[in-house]
């Protein structure tokens, strides 16, 4: 119970720091919000100077547990060191409310909770071993005139980005990690199937230049086995509306889109956004990565950048003051793509049928009309019926012709032009003239049509010379 009692006026403390600041926090408040008496409160920690460095230690811990298994093997200085600074950002972040309070207390020439100060020592020396292990693991060796000294340079290192962290007023201190890998075209898609299968991805917006970059992008994914849908502008309003559907719903994972199409789609739970070509300037790179990283979650934003993109790429850092301007050559198969996304060393090209839970786009409803809503049925493209079966719209029944002469009807020709009606869906050799004779096939052209180049006579002409 001891360890319990200091562990829990530690936490009030935190607390209260956080609710009232530093300076409006005091040790009879800490002992009365733990629900103690004074003294056993200053039984516990001397001073609130004291309670401080406790807190400190207790960063530095849970900084070291953080990064163990990262330091534990491999990797070249600049990965290791990446990857020690990613993790003390996350082991801090909860307390980023009354960090600027420490730091206007710590900065003070002399103070007892200064990282320099003689009772910092304990804490400062934990938070030194951590570069040590940074600089004696990586590959290649660091020089040996250098590496005695270099474990303080980076420690002073980190105490200029926690400052940084502390004055960040960001919403969410940009919660978005950028990676930038110089990628091979051919290679690419491989490369996006082993980022699609990193550890906690979830909804994820691709973005690409073209139309037909997004189509490939989209069918090449869903070939692989993952919950693919695309955005552009070669698709019709209804077809676009159901990816888009699909999308939020959750029954499609992964949009691949152009940054056109992309416009006014607002998704909250996006965790990666893929650049899968390099972004045209710095506006439109802000824009794509804006999508992830909302409302304090975390998100991941990876540009894969082309040999031919290299220029371009170079003033989207530079304007953004990235720097980034020589992305690290990166393949499908390489050990640091794996490290930085949490990829399993079993992913392949292919998404596995155990992790293949989402519906997909065909489970979506999709409107040719653009008229969307969920649960309705789509319009048949067949002719609809009427009350008794019959099609509602009436059949077209042709017109009987008539011959006329001198502005007169003959006869037989009235006589004959029901029969030519029924001679319409009998076919011309079945029907036969009022007088017995089988009635010639009508053809249009007139002498035109004869064999052999011979006129053919009118029937007409021939019965009006016999009569």
């Amino acid at each position: 119970m001891p360890a319990d009692t200091r562990q829990f006026i530690l936490d009030t403390a935190i607390r209260l720091f956080e609710e009232r600041g530093y300076a409006g926090t005091t040790m009879r408040a800490i002992a009365t919000e733990a629900g103690v008496s004074p003294s056993n409160a200053y039984y516990w920690f001397a001073s609130k100077d004291q309670l401080v460095q406790e807190f400190y230690r207790r960063i530095q811990v849970a900084h070291r547990d953080r990064c163990a298994d990262v330091l534990a093997g491999g990797g070249t200085l600049s990965e290791r060191l990446l990857a020690a600074e990613r993790a003390g950002l996350e082991v801090m972040a909860p307390y980023h409310g009354f960090g600027a309070a420490f730091v206007g207390t710590a900065i003070v020439p002399g103070a007892a909770v200064s990282p320099f100060s003689e009772e910092s020592a304990g804490a400062r020396e934990l938070s030194m071993a951590i570069y040590r292990d940074v600089v004696a693991g990586a590959s290649p060796s660091v020089p040996a005139r250098l590496a005695p000294v270099l474990p303080d340079l980076l420690w002073l290192a980190h105490l200029s980005v926690t400052l940084f962290w502390v004055i960040d007023t960001s919403p969410g201190q940009e919660r978005t990690r950028q990676l930038v890998y110089r990628a091979h075209a051919m290679d690419k898609v491989e490369l996006l199937t082993r980022v699609l299968q990193a550890e906690g991805r979830g909804l994820t917006m691709i973005f690409a230049r073209t139309k037909r970059t997004v189509q490939r992008v989209a069918d090449d994914l869903a070939e692989r086995g993952f919950a693919a849908a695309a955005v552009h502008g070669d698709l019709g309003q209804g077809a676009r509306e159901q990816a888009l559907r699909a999308f939020r719903s959750g029954k499609v994972d992964v949009l691949v889109a152009t940054d056109v199409a992309a416009r006014g789609i607002d998704v909250t739970d996006v965790t990666h956004v893929i650049n899968y070509q390099c972004p045209e300037d710095e506006k439109t790179y802000v824009h794509r990565i804006g999508r992830t990283g909302r409302a304090g979650k975390e998100g991941v934003a990876v540009t894969l950048v082309d040999w031919d993109d290299m220029p371009r790429w170079k003033m989207v850092s530079d304007a953004l003051g990235l720097g980034i301007d020589e992305p690290a050559e990166t393949y499908s198969t390489s050990e640091h793509l794996y490290t930085d996304l949490a990829i399993p060393t079993s992913a392949t090209g292919r998404l596995p049928l155990a992790k293949r839970t989402r519906a997909g786009l065909a489970a979506e409803y999709v409107d040719s009309e653009g008229d969307v809503g969920s649960g309705r049925k789509p319009r048949s493209r067949t002719r609809s019926r009427g009350e008794h079966g019959e099609p509602s719209t009436p059949v077209r029944v042709r017109r009987p012709r008539s011959r006329t002469r001198g502005g007169k009807t003959s006869e037989g020709e009235a006589a004959a032009a029901p029969a030519e009606a029924t001679a319409a869906t009998a076919g011309p050799e079945s029907v036969a003239d009022t007088d017995g004779k089988p009635r010639r096939r009508r053809r249009r052209g007139g002498a035109r049509r004869g064999g052999q180049g011979q006129p053919v006579a009118d029937t007409g002409t021939q019965d009006a010379a016999a009569s």
